[in-house]
C-alpha cells in the first residue's frame, strides 16, 4: 500500500488493481518537539491528498516519486508529473496545518525516467521557486554507507496517520526504527529490489510510517551529529504489521543519489 494520505484515491480514482496496498502516516510514534526537524516538509498535491518530505537545498524538496507521479489518475504507471502549479509545501514547522511555517511554491517537478509504481524508483524531486529561508538537511552519499546498515536505528518522521487507516494528528511525528536487511526484506515484499529500494522496522510490527508519511524522510546521524537523509517512505503491507517490514527508497546509494545530485547538486 502506498504511503499517501487516504484521499488519493479518491481524489484520482486510482484502480485499486493499480497499485499496491500504501500506508502515510506513523504509527507507534510520538510527537516531534518544535524545531528538531526544521527541513520536514508538509506536500500537499491538487489539494486532494498529502505527502512529507524533506528540504534537501535551499530551493529543492525531495518526496516520494508516487507523490508526485500522475500514476494515480492516469492508472498507469508513468513518470509523467502533476504540474508543478499543483503543489503546496510548507517547511520549518511540526504544526500539519502549517502554522509558523514557512511556505513555498514549485516551479518544476522531477520524476526519475525509470520510475514505475510498483518496481522501485519512488522518489521524485520539486524545485522551488526561490530558495527557502529554512536550514536544508542532505542527502547521504557515498562514505555514509554504514548509515543505513542493516540494524542501523534511524528516524522516520512524516504528518501521516497514527494508525491504518487511522486519521492524521495536528503535529509531525516520529518514530525509531531499524533498518533491514535486504534478504529479510525481500523474504516479506515480493516486489522488493535492492537497488532502490531497502527496508525498515520491527518483526513484531508495532511501530511504523503509514498513510500520508509517503515521501517523508529515513533519518540517521554521524557520530559528529551531522544529520543526513537514507530514505524516504514508499509503501508496506498496511501499517506497523508483524513480519511486513516498511519499504522505503535507498535515495543515498548509488542510483537514486545520482539522481538527485544530477537534478539538485546541493542536496
Amino acid at each position: 500500500m502506498l504511503r499517501t494520505s487516504a484521499g488519493i484515491l479518491a481524489a484520482v480514482g486510482v484502480a485499486a488493481a493499480a497499485a499496491p496496498s500504501s500506508a502515510s502516516a506513523i504509527v507507534g510514534g510520538s510527537e516531534v518537539p518544535a524545531g528538531k526537524y526544521p527541513a520536514i516538509a508538509n506536500v500537499v498535491i491538487s489539494s486532494a491528498f498529502g505527502c512529507t518530505g524533506t528540504l534537501i537545498a535551499p530551493n529543492w524538496i525531495l518526496t516520494a516519486g508516487h507523490c508526485s507521479s500522475l500514476t494515480g489518475g492516469l492508472g498507469i504507471a508513468t513518470p509523467l508529473a502533476y504540474p508543478p502549479s499543483s503543489f503546496t509545501a510548507t517547511v520549518g514547522t511540526v504544526n500539519a496545518s502549517g502554522a509558523g511555517g514557512e511556505r513555498v511554491s514549485v516551479d518544476r517537478v522531477v520524476v526519475p525516467p525509470s520510475y514505475l509504481l510498483t518496481a522501485g524508483f519512488d522518489t521524485s524531486l520539486l524545485r522551488l521557486t526561490k530558495p527557502a529561508a529554512t536550514p536544508p538537511t542532505p542527502v547521504a552519499g557515498r562514505g555514509y554507507e554504514g548509515l543505513y546498515a542493516a540494524d542501523v536505528l534511524t528516524d522516520v518522521t512524516g504528518f501521516g496517520v497514527t494508525s491504518e487507516g487511522g486519521d492524521a494528528p495536528a503535529r509531525l511525528q516520529e518514530v525509531p526504527i531499524p533498518v533491514v536487511g535486504d534478504a529479510p526484506c525481500a523474504a516479506g515484499n515480493g516486489s522488493f529490489e535492492a537497488r532502490t529500494q531497502l527496508c525498515g522496522g520491527y518483526a513484531e510490527g508495532a511501530k511504523d510510517s503509514c498513510q500520508g508519511d509517503s515521501g517523508g524522510p529515513m533519518l540517521t546521524e554521524t557520530r559528529g551529529g551531522l544529520r543526513f537523509v537514507v530514505g524516504t517512505v514508499s509503501y508496506g503491507d498496511g501499517c506497523a504489521r508483524a513480519d511486513s517490514p516498511g519499504v522505503y527508497a535507498r535515495v543515498a546509494a548509488d542510483t537514486l543519489r545520482e539522481f538527485i545530485r544530477s537534478n539538485a547538486p546541493a542536496g
